[in-house]
């Protein structure tokens, strides 16, 4: 993993949406936008359409810094339950 990429790290609140959106045929386009910002949250958070935060009040399991960001800026749901860590 180079200094510019990530890991993330699914809570269990993630993987039950990403299986609601899989399983869920009409959100077919809502999860090719999840898995966009996924694989871009990976490769680089500061990339301009994932809208990334820094949470400030919460850290990983050991000390990482914890980032959010959105799949889409009209679908409300946040990619804050898939947390980007930056080991």
């Amino acid at each position: 993993m180079t200094s510019n990429e990530f890991d993330l790290k699914y809570t269990e609140n993630a993987e039950d949406d990403l299986k609601e959106l899989i399983d869920d045929k009409s959100k077919k386009t809502v999860l090719k936008a999840v898995v966009k910002s996924l694989k871009l949250m990976n490769k680089n958070l500061k990339h301009p359409s994932l809208n990334t935060h820094k949470y400030d009040e919460m850290e990983g399991p050991n000390g990482e810094d914890v980032f959010e960001s959105y799949a889409q800026n009209k679908y409300p749901r946040r990619l804050s339950n898939f947390l980007a860590l930056r080991s």
